[in-house]
């Protein structure tokens, strides 16, 4: 047996009993092993510890809506998995993860849509990611986390290979604050599409934000629907940026296209301008 691919996939399994040793020893991917488990709570910690193969866990516990909790050691094991992308996707029970529960797999890769639609996790820990270096991308990471409020400062801080973090914190909608040096490792990301769209409660974000972000080029939408935002960060460093379709779309509290960002597109190289929406192409032709 070499997979155990939506082996348990829409059933109603509650619990899950230990596996006998060795049991998994041959098995290389459980991708969705339990997706669509609905009445599934828990799983026990040794689950995976005698399948030292698995290079992949992803969406293995997707939508399982009623998963409370996941035990810390449970990927203890599986060292060589390279891809955890939606592993707890839809997962709308659980309210926190353990510090450690991805501290075994520094192979990770993907780990794009990994808590998407987790309504209600509150918070993560702050060394969550501290051996995720090799990862490149978190796309739609938090995705739809609409519990959570604050963000540790040094959540991302050992992931300097990331490159896309689109639509990372979309729909987070009680999110009111982003610390300083947040996004500081962000140097090789070159799509922030969407990054905060969504994000309604979130207030102004530090200026620098985005000071290490100049491969980044793609920055539509970023941030749609942010409707308590009044000032918006500088993207001077920003100097690669192609497009920013809808940036403020559905911004409410904004009066005026920010000065700042149109000063900053005249300092920028010629080819390398962001190409702005017609409307404030515009009005900086009227200035």
């Amino acid at each position: 047996m070499t997979t155990l691919d939506y082996a348990f996939a829409n059933t109603s399994l509650v619990t899950v009993p230990q596996p006998e040793e060795d049991a998994f020893a041959a098995v290389t991917s459980v991708e969705n092993m339990f997706s669509g488990c609905t009445k599934l709570e828990t799983v026990p910690e040794g689950l995976l510890a005698g399948a030292p193969e698995i290079t992949s866990v992803a969406s293995m516990f997707y939508n399982c809506t009623a998963l409370k909790s996941v035990p810390e050691k449970l990927f203890e094991k599986t060292t060589k998995a390279t891809s955890a992308s939606g592993l707890f996707s839809g997962c709308k029970a659980l309210e926190s993860v353990p510090a450690g529960l991805l501290a075994d797999m520094p192979a990770l890769t993907n780990l794009g849509s990994i808590f998407n639609n987790c309504a209600s996790l509150k918070s993560v820990p702050e060394t969550f990611f501290a051996n995720q270096t090799e990862a490149n991308s978190l796309t739609s990471g938090f995705f739809g986390c609409a519990a959570l409020e604050t963000l540790p400062a040094e959540l991302f801080k050992n992931m300097t290979k990331l490159t896309n973090v689109a639509s990372l914190f979309k729909g987070c909608a009680n999110l009111k604050s982003v610390p300083a040096g947040l996004l500081d490792t962000f140097t090789e990301v070159t799509n922030m599409t969407s990054l905060f769209s969504g994000c309604k409660m979130l207030e102004d974000l530090p200026d620098d934000i985005f000071k290490n972000m100049a491969k980044a080029k793609s920055g539509g939408y970023l941030y749609e629907g942010c409707i308590s935002m009044t000032q918006f960060p500088s993207l001077k460093n920003c100097v690669s940026l192609e497009a920013v379709p809808a940036i403020w779309k559905d911004c409410t509290q904004l009066v005026e296209a920010p000065a700042a960002y149109l000063r900053n597109r005249a300092e920028a190289p010629k080819d390398r301008m962001p190409k702005l929406p017609v409307k404030i192409r515009r009005k900086e032709k009227a200035l």
